[in-house]
């Protein structure tokens, strides 16, 4: 029975560590949910639309209700000095008139005040630009971490599954090489071949070996760090979308396109109209700026006599000079804003470039993709003729051998191909914009 137990449990932890499917395109949607500088971007975008309300707040009608309750300990009285009346034969007669209070010695007070702004000289509008601009630029700016994000799952994601293909085929070749030493081991001991082809064999075995274990030492190093990205360091992943190599869409856009869609571009031209809505607001504070005020008693039969039960105004206000203040920041936002137009330049400029580095690299990848691929051919007949011949006695061990090896080298080159090809196409989809779409699309595509 406690061997049953035992068993079960062990089962039980199998099924636990079990490796976790996992697509290139859930890797991407993990870590755009996961990544702290996603969420800092989008809280900056939440902010700033926060501003915005309080901007168009301010020029929207405000209401307040004050109430307090107040104690005098020295009430004011209306003193009267006595009135003497000549009466004529009655004489004269002197009246005392009382003091008549002025205030309770205690009173309860509410007032309702509202507030409109009916002019404000460019003050809302240019604070409105403005917040509304800096919400769109951030907006864009959290478009560019995503997109900078999501190219380098795809750059960790790559190189885990190359890093595998890699282990993959020096485990073939150990495998194989392993064969060959036990096939010649057998061709000595029927003296059909020389000692040294089993020596040369035994030393490519414990060559290969060491191959075998650094690429799988490179392929658990690659994964942990793919993992590390996600945010999921502990977690065992088994990589499903493969390398490719065959994008059907692999082709650059023109500048122009791809300048369109970009949120760099976005970004920058929005931090433009920022700049702009700023000047208007530094040469606003200059304007002159109308609004009505009205106020009302609500405890009326309290109130002291010489306090009025409401009132009715019209306030304005005309600056007169603020000391150079708006023309300093008029010139300051001047200044930001031919800044930003030199980023925007030069982000165009770094686009071009990177277009042009991915065409190359495209290129590139293509056609080592169709070398390798003639390699892979032509390393596979070299070694069914090299173990034919070995066969009849007609060729050494050492040309089967070195047959293996470059099979082993060319399916690598393959999968180098494959991944620089990749990599090259995802690169010119980041600038051109479109990467979480595709990667979104191939995602719905594999399910």
């Amino acid at each position: 029975m406690r061997r049953i137990w035992l068993c079960g449990l062990l089962c039980l932890t199998g099924l636990a560590r079990a490796a976790t499917p996992l697509s290139l395109a859930q890797a991407v949607q993990t870590a755009l949910g996961e990544n702290p500088v996603i969420a800092g971007a989008d809280a900056e975008v939440e902010a700033t639309r926060a501003t915005l309300a309080q901007v168009r707040g301010a020029g929207r009608l405000q209401a307040a209700l004050d109430a307090g309750y107040t104690v005098l300990q020295d009430p004011m009285n209306l003193d009267t000095p006595p009135i003497t009346l000549n009466l004529g034969p009655l004489g004269s007669k002197t009246v005392t008139i009382p003091a008549i209070p002025l205030a309770k010695s205690s009173m309860w007070r509410a007032t309702l005040s509202a507030q409109a702004l009916l002019y404000s000289g460019d003050r809302i509008p240019a604070g409105m630009a403005q917040a509304q601009a800096g919400v769109e630029a951030l907006q864009a700016r959290a478009q560019s971490v995503r997109r900078e994000v999501a190219y380098g799952v795809v750059q960790a994601y790559l190189s885990a599954v190359l890093a595998a293909r890699v282990a993959a085929v020096a485990d073939e070749a150990y495998a194989t090489v392993t064969a060959h030493a036990a096939e010649a081991e057998r061709l000595l001991q029927a003296g059909m071949i020389p000692g040294y082809e089993v020596t040369r064999a035994k030393t490519e075995v414990a060559n290969q070996d060491r191959r075998r274990l650094d690429a799988h030492t490179q392929a658990e190093l690659a994964l942990a760090t793919l993992a590390e990205l996600l945010g999921r360091g502990d977690a065992d992943f088994t990589l499903t979308t493969p390398l490719d190599g065959t994008h059907p869409d692999a082709e650059p856009p023109p500048l122009p396109v791809a300048w369109q869609a970009s949120t760099d571009r976005q970004a920058l031209e929005a931090k433009d109209r920022v700049y702009r809505a700023a000047v208007r607001e530094a040469w606003a504070s200059l304007h002159p700026y109308i609004a009505v005020i009205a106020t009302t008693e609500l405890y009326r039969d309290d109130l002291p006599l010489t306090t009025p039960d409401g009132y009715l105004a019209l306030v304005a206000h005309l600056p007169l000079t603020d000391g150079g203040v708006a023309r300093a920041k008029a010139a300051e936002q001047q200044a930001l804003r031919a800044e930003n137009r030199d980023a925007l330049r030069q982000t165009r400029d770094v686009m071009q470039l990177h277009l042009r580095q991915d065409t190359l690299a495209l290129t590139n990848a293509r056609k080592a993709l169709e070398t390798a691929d003639q390699g892979v051919a032509l390393a596979q007949e070299s070694l069914r003729l090299a173990t034919r011949r070995f066969a009849v006695g007609a060729g050494t061990g050492v040309e089967q051998m070195d047959a293996l090896l470059a099979l082993s080298v060319a399916n690598t080159q393959v999968a180098q191909a494959r991944y620089a090809y990749d990599l090259a196409y995802y690169g010119m989809k980041k600038e051109q914009g479109t990467l979480l779409a595709v990667l979104t699309a191939e995602g719905a595509h594999h399910e």
